[in-house]
């Protein structure tokens, strides 16, 4: 079968401590030695009228949360083609510190996304990864306020069911990490030189990063390793 979009996966880092990249090995990213789920002072990055933070007590259309950053980013938006307005429903539940959210389509239809932290981020893309003719629906939500933003990631692929004319929750190919967020299990081999191999043990992915020798010598503890590393963003690319 061939696709013309795939899911492109980023982890929060391929070394132990102290470095990152991205699981395609062509973004360098920094990562903390001990990462924490501690919320980040953010209000004096923000203008006084509009906060990323606003949205964590929010219920509601996000489209018409006025105090949101980015608000705009779920304005107008058709997620399935069908050239009706689809809109993001956000369900707070703030006394457990949990956030849901609902998408709600123009034809009717809806999906609805399981709980997570009340912190998050939510960001929709969308892209026809199986070439039958309907958009499949990718979900994250990030912690970017987080002191460490790359130590867990919520991601849900939803895809359209011809059978029941609905959406469904499709499986991916990932496990629970340390934090409880989704991860894959990385397989390490011995540095040789600069040069470290590793293979994704979920989808057998195969790869060889580049990285500092001077990282190594002085920050690479072992000469092979297994680690699960947590996935902290994913976007759909097009592949052709």
């Amino acid at each position: 079968m061939k696709y013309g979009f795939i899911i492109a996966i980023l982890l929060a880092g391929i070394c132990l401590s102290g470095c990152g990249s991205t699981i395609a090995g062509e973004t360098i990213i920094e990562e903390s030695e001990t990462p924490t789920t501690a919320v980040a002072e953010i209000d004096d990055v923000v203008s006084e009228e509009l906060s990323p933070s606003f949205l964590w007590k929010y219920d509601g259309y996000v489209d018409e949360a006025m105090g949101y950053s980015f608000r705009e980013d779920f304005v107008d938006k058709d997620y399935d083609g069908d050239g009706k307005t689809d809109r993001l429903y956000r369900i707070s539940d703030s006394d457990n510190d949990k956030a849901k959210y609902k998408i709600e389509f123009g034809n009717g239809n809806s999906i609805e996304t399981p709980s997570c932290h009340i912190t998050g981020f939510p960001h929709i893309q969308t892209g026809d990864l199986d070439k039958d003719g309907e958009e499949e629906i990718l979900f994250t939500v990030t912690f970017d306020a987080y002191s460490d933003p790359y130590v867990s990631c919520e991601i849900w692929l939803f895809d359209f069911d011809d059978a029941t004319n609905e959406y469904r929750e499709a499986d991916l190919p990932l496990t629970v990490g340390e934090y409880g967020g989704k991860g894959l299990t990385i397989d390490y081999e011995a540095p040789v030189k600069s040069s470290i191999g590793f293979t994704a043990k979920e989808n057998n992915y195969k790869a060889v990063t580049e990285v500092p020798e001077e990282v190594i010598d002085n920050w690479w503890e072992q000469d092979a390793v297994t680690e699960v590393r947590p996935v902290w963003y994913a976007v759909i690319s097009d592949s052709t």
